[in-house]
């Protein structure tokens, strides 16, 4: 799973392009641009369900263990260290230290500095109990489960933050039923593909469609709790969940890059460098050509992914020198 972790990342670095660096908000409808724009965000924008997915897949155990709080501490000083490394390095940059600043910095969990790190601390405190749940489940209540969870997301959304909480819960969920049921041993590659394919296309066409006449009707196939996106998410796990083929060298390389992998969030979603570098990372020019537009997103893609990766190193060699746990 930790390959499908690197192909989720990159796929999460991409919405931040084209969501927080303009590119959506700037193409204009019909157009190849927005084509191009919407057509790529309907592809990339499974990201977050896959990465939530995977959490289901791998933490799902048939017994009940207890927390480890060691592990998400560590984890937890990761976020900090990001939080406030760039709070500090771009207060000295622009001379201007607040103590708001300082002290959202300081709480990343309580102030939503990353809401994925913030929702994800109520996976962790209740995974236990979600295992317990599908290890219990017949294969009939598992269905009952999945059916009331996603009625649960969407009323979830009348209640402010408890949304994002309530959707990694249930992709929690799912990603064990997967693992525990192996629906990857059950179902052939070349049908989940072409599932995958068709729903796809079809969530492209809607959002072209519809998006002349409501921008709200036309997203709601594209939102993380559409059951279409969470089906193709689902899609990328059953196909990965049998990847087979890589030499050891190759394993070597993969276990190494793996625990910097969520690092590349922290970093490309840090609020700094959102307002400073991913807001600004497609030129202008680069609207005046499809192919030039494309190229611009997905290089800009790749150099952050990259660069952030390289960035964490630097982090671990650090926490390694200091003996700190991460």
């Amino acid at each position: 799973m930790d390959v499908l972790r690197f192909l989720s990342m990159m796929f999460i670095v991409t919405i931040h392009t084209l969501q927080h660096g303009n590119v959506l908000s700037t193409v204009v409808p019909r157009t190849s641009n927005y084509i191009l724009a919407y057509g790529l965000f309907s592809i990339v924008n499974v990201g977050v369900d896959v990465f939530a997915l995977i959490s289901g897949f791998v933490g799902y155990r048939v017994e009940i263990r207890r927390l480890k709080w060691k592990n998400f501490f560590s984890q937890w000083l990761i976020v900090l260290f990001y939080s406030m490394g760039f709070m500090i390095c771009f207060s000295i940059l622009d001379g201007s230290v607040s103590a708001k600043n300082i002290l959202l910095s300081a709480t990343p969990i309580t102030s939503q500095t990353y809401w994925y790190f913030t929702s994800y601390f109520f996976v962790f405190l209740l995974a236990p109990y979600m295992n317990y749940i599908v290890v219990l489940n017949t294969k009939k209540q598992s269905f009952f489960t999945l059916f009331v969870g996603i009625v649960a997301v969407y009323l979830s959304h009348r209640i402010e933050g408890l949304f994002s909480i309530t959707l990694l819960l249930y992709l929690y969920i799912v990603g064990a039923m997967i693992r525990k049921y192996e629906i990857y041993e059950a179902i052939s590659q070349r049908i989940i593909k072409c599932i995958m394919i068709l729903i796809t296309v079809f969530m492209i066409v809607w959002k072209m469609l519809l998006s002349t006449y409501s921008t709200k009707i036309s997203e709601i196939c594209l939102r993380y709790d559409s059951p279409f996106l969470i089906i193709v998410s689902a899609g990328w796990v059953l196909l990965f969940a049998r990847m087979k083929g890589f030499n050891n060298r190759q394993i070597k390389y993969i276990h190494f890059f793996a625990p910097s992998v969520f690092s590349v969030y922290l970093i490309n979603d840090n609020p700094s460098i959102r307002s400073r570098v991913v807001c600004n990372i497609i030129p202008e020019d680069a609207f005046n050509n499809p192919w030039v537009l494309f190229n611009a997103i997905i290089i800009s893609t790749l150099l952050f992914f990259v660069v952030g990766l390289f960035i964490d190193l630097l982090r671990r060699f650090l926490f390694k020198k200091l003996k700190i746990d991460s």
